[in-house]
């Protein structure tokens, strides 16, 4: 049995609008930590998870650990609050990306693979993303960035969460983590397993490969064991041996 692991934003689904993407963070730090951060801080936040973003932009505000871990889950209750109300007052929005609904969809209905969800995001605004572009109910099992502190970590829970929730052991190579950034693509290799890199996001790589001219040549200077444009390209059907989906 394989387990297959999708990234959400970027992957399986795109984000709409012009809200800068911190902002919501920061409201919700207000409001639990009592901070007001402005919105043009220049702090690093690429390839970070939601528990990571909290931490790195509070640290300079004189905020214990001790008082951000103890207060994290209103925090995390405070943007999944946030998150929603600018997508229901059309502030911004979310859409599927069809080519990787199309690959869940197929994967889904194989005998010898499981699929799942490896993302930065907290369980509640996970699950809404995929509720609010229909496809919640593709997936039962996910790892998510509410308990670790960053994304390898994140990546090191699927073997233990995967063996609890599938009644199953897998190995290494019997994961594939699919992404759209270097960070997808880390995180898979950190812990030893097959990864796909799509380039459907095209958003925060090239500042990390300052030596690529391309969003493309980002990814591949990673080594992917595959790359696609779109995760129904013949690559990654040839990938997962699904021949009769391309003759259809």
């Amino acid at each position: 049995m394989k387990l297959v692991l999708f990234d959400i934003d970027g992957t399986l689904i795109d984000r709409v609008g012009s809200l800068h993407a911190r902002h919501r963070f920061l409201k919700a730090l207000n409001e639990v930590y009592s901070v007001t951060i402005p919105l043009d801080t220049s702090v690093d936040l690429l390839g970070y998870i939601d528990r990571q973003i909290a931490w790195t932009l509070l640290k300079p505000y004189n905020v214990t650990k001790d008082d951000f871990d103890r207060k994290f889950q209103q925090f995390a209750d405070a943007l999944f609050f946030h998150t929603k109300k600018f997508a229901l007052d059309g502030t911004i929005s979310y859409i599927p990306i069809p080519e990787a609904v199309q690959l869940a969809t197929v994967l889904k209905k194989q005998k010898d693979y499981f699929i799942g969800l490896l993302t930065g995001n907290t369980p509640a605004i996970a699950w809404w993303k995929l509720d609010y572009v229909g496809i919640r109910d593709l997936f039962s099992f996910g790892v998510f960035g509410d308990d670790v502190e960053d994304r390898i970590a994140l990546a090191q829970k699927v073997f233990l969460h995967a063996k609890r929730f599938f009644k199953k052991t897998f190995s290494p190579q019997d994961i594939t983590v699919i992404g759209d950034t270097v960070f997808d693509v880390r995180c898979g290799k950190a812990i030893g397993a097959k990864t796909i890199a799509v380039s459907t996001g095209g958003h925060l790589v090239m500042k990390v490969n300052p030596h690529a001219d391309t969003y493309k040549q980002a990814l591949l200077m990673e080594q992917p064991d595959v790359y696609a444009q779109t995760l129904m390209d013949k690559t990654v059907l040839d990938f997962f041996g699904l021949h009769r989906v391309q003759q259809q």
